[in-house]
């Protein structure tokens, strides 16, 4: 039957844009949170708009489920088969820019686009999206964020990718192509109501300049009081905090936030606080990026971020995090295991900053309870927080060892494949994280939590109203009737 549907798609879009190979289809099926519950029976690679639909519409009419896949990071299962008699259209072939309009303020791209190219070329042209992408932004493509919704540079002021998007070309269950009067209606929708084949986004102009800043708290309610003053500041672009797993994770890494301190060229009214010298010696660290037209501009919204820092009880330290950060935005990644070769698994709740208190210290006894799970699997657990806005997202992150996944064999760096590719299966601790993510999630949706990523993994239905639940299943019901778009999705 597989060769069948083979044939049949080949005659669609060209046979060597049709994968059946038991191992890719495998890796296609999985992401970074591994395998689901079925691999793909085809993935199929079609290069337009025009293709994605003929591949939806005779898929349709074979009855197969249908998921999309754009840069493949995602950890909540969005993209992963809920049942073998299914197709994956990976969408990275449409990776062309449409059309740059600064006139009218807007940028027009393939869904398969990534975040690093459309990065760099609007900045030949001194322009940007006002959110420019996630940290996996040289793999994550805008299809695939619009999808999961996803958040970080430029965030603090711009929000998440949903705030910044104009318009989306979509491709319905039945193969045709529309445009929503409402698009944002149709971000972080993990494909449940169709396959988006290009995305227009905001312009502005680049900004001309950039400071930073970095302070360091003893504890988490205090980076989390100084994080909450800034949402919203003026100028604000990036906000994150890391806890002391994470400066640990940094030091395993070979990296020293206080080499070089004299040459960092921090502030003058921010040099005289910096006490702490020594990586091992910080807790919990706050890190800013503010932007503008002039130095000076930046300068003075610096000094009123700093303003809340202090207040807080923060401490100035060398802004060499988000300055690194900000230099190269997207990377190649190497986060996908720990320090030590572990694997990696995070998940993250969204609340409003005067609710983030209350999460991180129910979360914070969560973990007190599981002491002796944790400890019997090695399990090592950092957080992460980053400002959105008016909001925070909270990210706790699992590391343990374990063999590599087939995702992780081919998206990690050589080095660390070559470094930890042979490492032993650890199905316990696995099985142990997975239960935690679980039970987290339910901690999360009780404290009404929100989430982008929404995939398989969060309770999506249940944190919305009875109407607001009436609406997303009739939009459902309208545009996918038989269900084959991602079936499981936002649990529909």
């Amino acid at each position: 039957m597989t060769a069948e549907f083979a044939a049949q798609f080949g005659k669609l879009i060209g046979p060597e844009h049709v994968i059946e190979e038991a191992a890719e289809r495998e890796y296609y099926s999985t992401d970074i949170s591994g395998r689901g519950d079925a691999i793909a029976a085809l993935v199929l690679r079609p290069g337009s708009a025009a293709e994605v639909a003929v591949c939806v519409r005779a898929a349709a009419d074979s009855g197969l489920a249908i998921l999309v896949r754009g840069g493949g990071m995602s950890y909540s299962k969005g993209y992963v088969p809920a049942q073998e008699h299914s197709v994956i259209i990976d969408m990275r072939r449409l990776d062309r820019i449409i059309e740059i309009n600064p006139e009218k303020g807007f940028v027009t791209a393939e869904a398969g686009c990534n975040w690093a190219r459309l990065y760099d070329a609007l900045a030949e042209k001194n322009l940007r999206t006002p959110f420019f992408g996630p940290l996996s932004g040289i793999q994550a493509t805008l299809g695939g964020s619009a999808s999961q919704d996803a958040a970080f540079f430029g965030s603090a002021s711009h929000g998440s990718m949903r705030e910044s998007v104009l318009g989306i070309e979509i491709v319905s269950a039945d193969g045709n192509l529309f445009w929503p009067d409402n698009p944002a209606s149709f971000v972080g929708d993990a494909g449940a109501f169709g396959i988006k084949t290009s995305v227009t986004l905001k312009l502005i102009r680049r900004p001309r300049a950039c400071a930073f800043a970095s302070f360091a708290f003893d504890d988490f309610p205090a980076l989390l009081r100084a994080q909450g003053a800034m949402a919203n500041a003026p100028g604000l672009a990036e906000c994150f905090g890391f806890d002391p797993e994470s400066h640990r994770n940094l030091i395993k890494s070979g990296f020293n936030l206080f080499e070089g301190v004299a040459a960092l060229g921090i502030g003058r009214a921010l040099k005289s606080a910096v006490h702490i010298t020594r990586m091992k010696d910080l807790r919990f660290s706050l890190h800013v990026v503010t932007e503008g037209e002039t130095d000076t501009e930046t300068g003075q919204a610096l000094e009123r971020i700093a303003a809340n820092a202090f207040d807080a009880g923060g401490t100035a330290l060398p802004d060499i995090i988000p300055r690194v950060t900000r230099a190269r935005p997207f990377r190649p990644i190497k986060a996908l295991l720990g320090p030590d070769g572990e694997n990696w698994l995070p998940v993250h709740a969204i609340t409003p900053h005067a609710a983030t208190e209350r999460l991180v210290r129910c979360t914070e006894e969560f973990f007190a309870g599981k002491k002796a799970l944790i400890k019997r699997h090695n399990i090592r657990v950092s957080f992460l927080t980053v400002l959105i806005g008016g909001q925070i997202l909270y990210e706790p992150q699992f590391f343990w060892f374990d063999r590599l996944s087939v995702f992780h064999l081919r998206n990690v760096s050589d080095k660390q494949r070559g470094r930890y590719g042979g490492a032993a299966a650890n199905p316990e601790a696995r099985q142990a994280v997975a239960e935690l993510r679980a039970e987290l999630i339910t901690l999360f949706a009780e404290l009404s939590a929100a989430h982008m990523q929404s995939g398989k993994l969060y309770p999506y239905l249940q944190g919305l109203s009875a109407a607001e639940q009436a609406d997303i299943r009739a939009l459902k019901q309208r545009l996918d009737p038989r269900g084959l778009m991602n079936p499981g999705a936002l649990g529909l």
